[in-house]
């Protein structure tokens, strides 16, 4: 049994609300921004059009002979291949451009409490303790901890995504349901946020990198800044990755026995992907709840 197994469930930082919490109180693990793969502490303003995908027309050039009132001249003609009547290309010349995911679409983004499970190698995820398994529309609230600054890669923190552009949000927190050791329990939180566009979306994962960059290897005390009473709850941050045009990071939580999580953030076209993977080894899971979270939203468009 872990002393300090209840800390590391849920959000692993301290800046979730506590009532959101599967023990009341939330954890505290850092976050840059993103997600993590956490161990047991994982879940109407109109858009602006979507921006037309840049495309490149082709050019070739032909010499052709023109027969003048007898006289031959030679002249080299330059046109765009594949062009209507307006003289831009057309679909036959280049690919169109994918649409934006809608809004509407975005229910059936997050795995199924069976699919995470499969991922996990046991029967579907559920509730943990107290904290519901339901799917919120709403960012996650934050509580401002002892080090701040690297409070970061919570999935789909509010504070985080201030002023982004983002414009809906579908964020879940799952576990493993009776695992026989603390050990064994592993939680996931998931979340997709919608943007306007890929543009704006890619730009919000290149924005997080630079906060979650100044944050590797260092300790963070992730207590709650507002509950002196509150014991000291510190991690170590390492393995900053940027691999595959995706960010992600792995905190630890000290005094656990290698309780980590794992949180990652990409971008899929006009959304991101945030998780936060915790238990003794969460990688690999990440990687393919990333991969089925794509697949899904390349099959939505």
């Amino acid at each position: 049994m872990y002393p300090n197994t209840p800390n590391a469930w849920g959000e692993h930082r301290a800046g979730i609300a506590a009532h959101q919490h599967p023990y009341g109180q939330p954890p505290t693990m850092p976050y840059p921004g993103g997600t993590h793969w956490a161990p047991p502490g994982w879940p109407g303003v109109p858009a602006p059009p979507p921006a037309r995908r840049r495309r490149g027309g082709r050019w070739v050039a032909a010499v052709a002979g023109i027969a003048v009132l007898g006289a031959v001249a030679s002249a080299i003609v330059w046109w765009p291949l594949g062009t209507g009547e307006s003289g831009s290309p057309t679909a036959s010349a280049t690919a169109a451009p994918v649409a934006a995911v809608p809004v509407s679409a975005m229910d059936e983004l997050l795995l199924t409490r069976a699919e995470a499970g499969k991922i996990f190698g046991t029967g579907p995820l559920g509730p943990r303790g107290e904290r519901s398994d339901r799917v919120y529309t709403q960012m996650t609230a934050n509580q401002a901890t002892v080090d701040d600054d690297c409070n970061v890669g919570v999935p789909a923190a509010a504070n985080e995504h201030e002023g982004s552009g983002w414009q809906a949000v579908r964020r879940q927190f799952l576990a493993t349901q009776d695992d026989p050791t603390p050990q064994d329990n592993k939680s996931l939180i998931q979340a997709v946020v919608n943007f306007p566009d890929a543009a704006t979306a890619r730009h919000f994962v290149d924005t997080s990198k630079t906060a979650w960059q100044r944050c590797v290897n260092r300790s963070m005390n992730l207590k709650v800044a507002s509950d002196a009473s509150a014991p000291n709850d510190y991690w170590n941050s390492s393995e900053f990755s940027d691999a595959g045009g995706g960010i992600g990071m792995t905190f630890t939580q000290e005094g656990a026995d290698g309780w980590a999580c794992r949180d990652s953030m990409t971008s899929v076209n006009n959304i991101v992907i945030e998780l936060e993977l915790c238990g003794l080894s969460p990688s690999k899971p990440v990687d393919e709840v990333l991969a089925q979270i794509t697949a899904k939203i390349e099959s939505s468009t």
